[in-house]
């Protein structure tokens, strides 16, 4: 294995915005006019190696933002820059006016920039701070390093170069992606060296700012463009430019999931972007399922156990006992496998030459390791125990469920595994025994059952090969519910489902309001209206992906009433399940009809075609017709679609 890691592409490189005809800013509290002309750039800060470059972002995408503050405007009055169709959008915000930026000649100014927090605003916090509102921001943050001048005489003029800000000057950036995720799974990267930062105010004064650097795990966010799942946080001090193990645990939140992968020891002297590959990958990334009980331990961390034993491959019945090992000792076996070694050796969870004597860390790597005795007690307090009628036999064991309220669906069952003494495999299908981590002067500690009776004991010398249960704690699982900013289902602040078809169909028409709910029917105009409004990647669908939506072998539909009393079409999907509402009008000749655009051109106009879709009730039946026509309207609705591959 290589002893220096491997650095992955430029995160950033210098993405500048050229000076072009100027924009006027929009002030949504008073009718004036400033023409802005910045120009903003991100600096390439993050070391790159060839050998395993990682997909990640390199220019401005739509819906980029960027927060100018200024110094001496009073807080929380900000400028947004938001980037769409090649070109910057400048946008007063919190009553800034044309008056206060009219002030001195030459003033100074901050951009920050917060690459998955395009959705933040900044709040009221009076003349101290700017803080943030609507996110928890977990992430690289960028700033100018240095605040630059800007001058006013009716425009707007200045440079920004953003550069990643950190707390401290000796710690350095890190940031990792990975593929083969699952949409709209919640994920959380832990990684010991590393911890994130979330940014909390700027001070009034723009030179200084707070972060947050308390939360341990780092949030995953969702790259829909590059396909990629993105962590990033911060090496601390003391493992910069030394060569440290890394071992690295994602957990899917959704799914209960954790992913384990043991990297080695590396060393890390500059910002780094660090690819880590596909975690369905078995060769690099270890899968194992786990249950959260509603049990914490005493710091309040929560207590994540293992599905099955370490080594089984079920959780009951043949295949389920797993490995077997000595008190100590790193390495587990089989019931087929050499325990001569039992008195003699690995006698301490002590590490030697850097590698855990505990056999769950040695195996899974990340976070996983033995149980302590109290963890053990813990779960014996807080749940209730069953038996199976018979025993004797490999589904006999212990299932635990807990009575946690709010988790009182969720156990774990323990196999009576029996134990190893000198090769013999005794007890098996009868009785259940489980090392701790946890040692006394009388013994190592072990947690047995067998009937109606469970207990933590402490009187067994080290050479007994015991049956093992991985656990591993963390302080919350719920990081990447509040840290995820980045919606896996939202780009550019307008959501899609994904109906299975590789497009991803948005939840509602262009031009829908809250006063407008069904949103507006429209003259086709290029560009393609859709992506004008909405900005890259979102377009019109073409004909012929509009007929995959209503074909009946892809969907099925049903008529609906929505929340804003709407009649319209669920379609639902019978490949992912999930659906997208399409209202219509109601008309003269049936209980509803509309037209939709699709980007597929008419050959004699070049217009493009509308779908009309058609509900007619009678007596006798219910029909739906759908037909690709143009049908010579000269408006319809539009309902943009996206690409998920």
């Amino acid at each position: 294995m290589k002893k220096t890691l491997a650095m992955l592409g430029a995160l950033l490189a210098l993405a500048a915005c050229g000076r072009k005809e100027l924009e006027p800013v929009v002030f949504p509290e008073e009718n004036q006019d400033i023409k802005v002309n910045l120009t903003i750039g991100l600096a390439d800060a993050f070391e790159e190696d060839p050998e395993t470059r990682a997909t990640v972002k390199k220019t401005w995408d739509d819906g980029d933002v960027v927060f100018v503050f200024f110094r001496d405007i009073a807080s929380p009055k900000y400028l947004e820059m938001k980037y769409n169709n090649g070109s910057w959008t400048a946008t007063a915000r919190n009553g800034l006016t044309a008056s206060d930026l009219s002030g001195a000649p030459e003033k100074k100014m901050l951009g920050l920039y917060l690459p998955y927090g395009s959705e933040a605003t900044v709040a009221t916090g009076g003349w101290e701070s700017f803080t943030f509102s609507d996110v928890t921001y977990n992430g690289i943050i960028y700033r100018d390093k240095y605040a630059e001048p800007y001058t006013y005489d009716g425009e707007l003029h200045g440079e920004l170069n953003l550069m990643p800000s950190m707390a401290h000057a000796n710690e350095r950036y890190v940031h990792f992606d990975v593929s083969g995720y699952t949409k709209g799974h919640t994920y959380a990267l832990y990684l010991d060296p590393v911890q994130s930062i979330s940014f909390v105010m700027l001070h009034a004064g723009i030179d200084g700012a707070n972060y947050d650097m308390s939360q341990k795990a780092l949030a995953g966010h969702v790259d829909m463009k590059r396909g990629v799942l993105s962590f990033s946080g911060i090496l601390k001090a003391a493992a910069v430019g030394k060569e440290t193990d890394y071992q690295f645990s994602i957990i899917d939140e959704t799914a209960s999931v954790i992913y384990t992968r043991n990297a080695g020891k590396h060393t890390i002297s500059k910002h780094s972007a660090i690819g880590l590959g596909d975690l369905k990958d078995a060769s690099k990334w270890t899968a194992t399922e786990f249950v959260y009980l509603g049990i914490d331990n005493a710091s309040g961390e929560k207590i994540c156990w293992a599905k099955k034993n370490l080594g089984a491959t079920a959780v009951q019945g043949e295949g389920s006992y797993g490995n077997y090992a000595a008190w100590g000792c790193r390495d587990s076996y089989g019931l087929n496998g050499t325990f001569g070694n039992y008195t003699t050796t690995h006698v301490s969870f002590a590490e030697e030459e850097g590698v855990s004597g505990d056999p769950a860390t040695a195996a899974l790597g990340g976070l996983w390791r033995l149980p302590t005795e109290k963890e053990f007690e813990a779960l014996i307090a807080d749940t209730d125990a069953s038996y199976p009628a018979d025993q004797n036999t490999v589904d006999y064991g212990m299932t635990l469920t807990s009575r946690v309220s709010g988790y009182t669906d969720k156990s774990i069952f323990l196999p009576a595994a029996g134990y190893i003494y000198e090769g013999d495999l005794s007890e098996e299908g009868r009785k259940g025994f489980y090392w701790t981590s946890s040692s006394v002067d009388s013994g190592r500690i072990y947690f047995g059952f067998f009937n109606a009776f469970r207990e933590t004991y402490s009187n067994a010398t080290h050479h007994f090969g015991m049956s093992l249960r991985p656990v591993f704690t963390v302080p919350s699982l719920n990081v990447g519910a509040t840290g995820t900013v980045y919606d896996p289902t939202k780009i550019n602040d307008h959501k899609f489902v994904d109906m299975g078809n590789g497009l991803g169909w948005a939840t509602e028409n262009l031009g829908t309001t809250s006063e407008n709910p069904r949103g507006n029917e429209i003259e086709w105009e290029d560009p393609d209206p859709a992506t004008l409004g909405w900005g890259a990647p979102w377009r019109t669908p073409t004909h012929e992906e509009w007929q995959w939506l209503l074909d009946p072998e892809n969907t099925t539909w049903e008529t609906q009433i929505d929340e804003h009393y709407y009649f319209g079409y669920r379609f639902t999907s019978k490949t992912t399940g999930n659906s997208v509402f399409i209202p219509v009008k109601p008309s003269w000749t049936s209980w509803g009809n509309a037209y939709y655009y699709s980007s597929t051109r008419e050959v004699s106009t070049g217009d493009g075609y509308t779908i009309v879709m058609q509900y007619m009730a009678d007596f006798y039946e219910d029909e739906f017709s759908a037909d690709g026509q143009r049908w010579g309207e000269s408006t319809a609705f539009l309902r943009p679609v996206v690409s998920l591959q």
